[in-house]
């Protein structure tokens, strides 16, 4: 379960979240505080989904609750491949698949999927087909991410639990190069 910015001000938050139980929770944000991060702790919060443009650096020592970033599609190879040398959990790739899903969606999963080792998610709709989570499951998608009221998630957890093992493996494409030390070795030049 996932709160947004005006909900975490709200007091009916902890009631709301005494009702999930044993449910992960966590809150998106598009800055923080210390105050707030000491009194998301103290709620139990389990993760925190932010946006690097706007978020403190000091969130990144935050030791007990995941840390999820939430890049746009468009966003630079080489800043993408950053990610891997920080301390966050996990990848969240915003843009247009909480209204629909395409082509160019799966593309745009599949090409950040081969930047990044850590667990993507993916923004979806609501009503995603089984087999559109197959295909996304395919391009090394870890999870998805929902805009929902509770009630309405008992028939995505259900195509969710029943998907196959994903089939193709990840791989991250990296460059060949020589290792120091050891000699290219030059074609033989054939005599007359």
């Amino acid at each position: 379960m996932l709160f947004t910015g005006p909900k975490l001000r709200a007091k009916s938050l902890e009631q709301t979240i005494a009702s999930l139980g044993e449910i992960p929770w966590g809150v998106s944000f598009d800055g923080v505080s210390g105050e707030e991060l000491s009194r998301l702790r103290e709620m139990g919060c389990d993760f925190l989904v932010f946006e690097a443009e706007r978020a403190p650096m000091a969130l990144l020592r935050e030791g007990e609750m995941a840390k999820v970033v939430q890049i746009e599609p468009s966003l630079a190879d080489g800043l993408v491949g950053a990610i891997e040398q920080l301390p966050i959990d996990a990848v969240l790739i915003g843009g247009e698949g909480e209204t629909s899903l395409s082509v160019h969606r799966l593309m745009v999963c599949q090409h950040l999927a081969s930047l990044v080792r850590k667990p993507l998610l993916a923004a979806v709709p609501i009503g995603i087909s089984r087999e559109e989570l197959e295909e996304l499951s395919e391009t090394g998608i870890a999870g998805v991410a929902v805009r929902a009221e509770v009630g309405e998630l008992s028939r995505l957890r259900q195509v969710i639990d029943e998907l196959p093992s994903p089939t193709r493996r990840r791989e991250r494409a990296r460059p060949l190069l020589p290792r120091p030390g050891e000699e290219i070795a030059q074609p033989e030049e054939e005599e007359d």
